[in-house]
């Protein structure tokens, strides 16, 4: 091989690389450049420490836990229960607790508006599957038992009346019960505690920054100054529009007032520049007025921030009360330093199966840089395993006989796998920085995995200079291709959710180790799987597309073939499973519940 197409392989692995990796950069801006008319400069000064007094209670109250009901959620027991409101009343709650004796990072959360505790049934798991003790409550104006009558108050709220005040303060009253009961349990760490709230949530984080001293951080996203910068418009002299005597009611509490208070605390502020619920210039005002140290994030997005957000907000506070791991980051459980050494070990003797192959192949023998850089790309995705796989292969290969068939749909399975996966993070990445529609995010599943295959097929044709019959395959060698890659992609969809229900997920950027390994180990339980198919494919004939430097071989004379109508059928109906497949997970995972039909339409587009 000449030195032009060593330096053709090696840019395209470049490209593949940088391309890749350029799917997970942060979809993250500089600050909006917005002008704002201070609302406060309308209305008298609030001295924070002068309305303490709406917050304080004693601890020593009994918390009367009552137990209504509990369940579990992968490896996390989730408790429904109700404690003792400092006003008397029993405080909705849902506490989210992981398998183990920690310790463990204490985690408050709070719901946007109109909202319940019920908003993290399963957020509250996604937390503490990274090693949280979390605690969700009801705002107290979102309880059943503020309704009126058979009207919820989430339709009628703000009252715009004193009733506004009361549950406000009560509000932060709890938060801060909710903080004594997870101080209760011993598997929690009191010097890695913390808080995430969203929207409303993150309004009223400010305020409860300002009172609670025992959290190290709070995660405020995408929220502002307070309801009445929320719902308030200046006029032409600068007042706020809204109900004069309802504004001098509520603004001694406003959270604008207290964010400057949370200090030793760390902020961290996560907003959106095209937000239409929260205007750029409210957060700017909100985030100017948190006390120092605090981060700010700004994302190309709306209200509604992309999934790489969490990774950011988890990355965030594991830098501040994390626990001391090296690659499991971020992770919250001090008892997970053993995995953590077991990755460390893992990724080793994956950097060594990799340079191995790529002198083996590169280097020692005649091979190619084609094949070099072919196979370490199955490292990338098998780890040590891929080098076993490598040592059955060039073993068999070199028999005097020829490749057998089992060897031959090992090779296959694995050239499958490789292309296809590439395909399928490449999605996933994009989906992790950018909000979709379920309906785009399942015609990319659709499309760019099998897009990136066939280019690999035809790449290879092309540079191997495939000649005789593998040049001129039949329209089924083509389909049956089509077909192994589709079912790739479901059995990657399947097997990340199993790994998913014990604890392991790929909710991270490319670069992340932990997302390599979950990778790693769905792409070993996909080659597994597909290795029957292929062997069933090359029994019916059909060349199989196999692992360089070996060659396809052609269709063996004898065997039943394969016709090309039999083969689009297999095609429509994996891309049918993938459809259905796709459906169940809008139906499991989306915030609120929906039925599976619901799920189809959405999918279609018909709601």
């Amino acid at each position: 091989m000449d030195q032009s197409e060593k330096f053709r392989y090696l840019l395209i692995g470049f490209i593949l690389i940088v391309s890749l990796t350029a799917c997970s950069q942060r979809a993250i801006t500089s600050s909006p450049d917005v002008e704002y008319q201070d609302v406060s400069l309308s209305l008298d000064t609030v001295d924070p420490q002068e309305h303490l007094h709406h917050f304080e209670y004693d601890r020593s109250q009994p918390l009367d836990i009552q137990v209504v009901k509990r369940w579990r959620r992968f490896n996390v027991t989730v408790t429904e229960l109700t404690f003792a409101s400092p006003r008397g009343e029993p405080v909705p709650t849902l506490l989210f607790e992981p398998d183990g004796e920690g310790p463990f990072g204490g985690l408050v959360l709070m719901h946007g508006a109109p909202g319940t505790k019920e908003n993290f049934k399963d957020w509250g798991v996604y937390y503490a599957r990274y090693g949280f003790v979390a605690i969700a409550i009801d705002a107290p104006q979102f309880r059943s038992d503020h309704n009126i009558g058979h009207v919820s108050m989430a339709l009628i709220w703000p009252r715009f009346e004193e009733k506004d005040l009361e549950e406000q303060s009560q509000l932060i009253l709890d938060l801060q019960r909710a903080v004594d009961l997870l101080l209760t349990l011993e598997t929690v760490d009191p010097e890695r505690m913390a808080y995430i709230g969203g929207s409303y949530g993150g309004a009223m984080g400010g305020l409860l920054a300002g009172v609670e001293k025992r959290l190290k951080a709070y995660v405020l996203k995408v929220g502002d100054g307070g309801i009445i910068e929320h719902l308030s418009e200046p006029d032409e002299q600068g007042y706020p529009k809204t109900l004069p005597r309802w504004v001098n009611i509520l603004w001694p509490i406003e959270p604008l007032h207290y964010v400057g208070l949370a200090a030793p605390a760390e902020l961290l502020f996560l907003n959106g520049v095209t937000d239409s619920y929260v205007p750029a210039s409210d957060s700017l005002r909100y985030q100017q007025a948190g006390s120092e140290p605090k981060t700010v994030v700004w994302y190309n997005e709306g209200h509604f921030l992309p999934a790489r957000h969490y990774y950011d907000l988890l990355t965030w506070l594991h830098q501040r009360i994390g626990a001391n791991t090296i690659l499991i980051k971020p992770y919250f459980n001090a008892a997970g330093l053993i995995y953590d050494r077991l990755l460390v070990a893992w990724f080793s003797l994956s950097v060594i199966a990799l340079l191995y192959v790529a002198w083996d192949l590169g280097l020692r023998s005649q091979a190619g840089w084609g094949a070099a850089l072919t196979w370490s790309l199955a490292i990338l995705f098998l780890g040590p395993i891929g080098l076993a796989a490598y040592a059955i292969i060039k073993r068999r290969q070199n028999d005097p006989v020829g490749p057998t068939p089992a060897t031959c749909a090992l090779s296959a399975s694995l050239w499958m796998l490789m292309v296809t996966m590439i395909g399928f993070v490449a999605v996933q990445q994009i989906n992790f920085v950018t909000v979709f529609s379920w309906q785009s995010k399942g015609l990319l599943y659709f499309v760019v995995p099998q897009i990136i295959a066939f280019l690999a097929l035809l790449l290879r044709m092309l540079m191997e200079r495939w000649k005789g019959e593998i040049a001129t395959r039949s329209v089924a060698f083509f389909l049956a291709y089509l077909f192994a890659s589709t079912l790739v992609t479901i059995c990657a969809y399947l097997f990340l959710e199993f790994l998913g229900r014990l604890g392991l997920h790929i909710d991270f950027p490319i670069y992340n180790p932990l997302w390599w390994f979950v990778i790693m180990l769905t792409s070993v339980l996909i080659g597994m799987a597909m290795f029957l198919p292929h062997l069933w494919l090359g029994k019916l004939g059909l060349p199989l597309w196999v692992m360089p430097p070996m060659q396809p071989a052609p269709s063996l004379e004898g065997r039943p073939g394969m016709r090309w109508y039999t083969a689009l059928g297999f095609v429509l109906g994996s891309y049918m499973a993938l459809f259905l497949l796709q459906a169940y997970s809008v139906a499991t995972f989306t915030p609120i519940y929906i039925t599976f039909s619901d799920a189809v339409k959405m999918m279609v587009g018909l709601e």
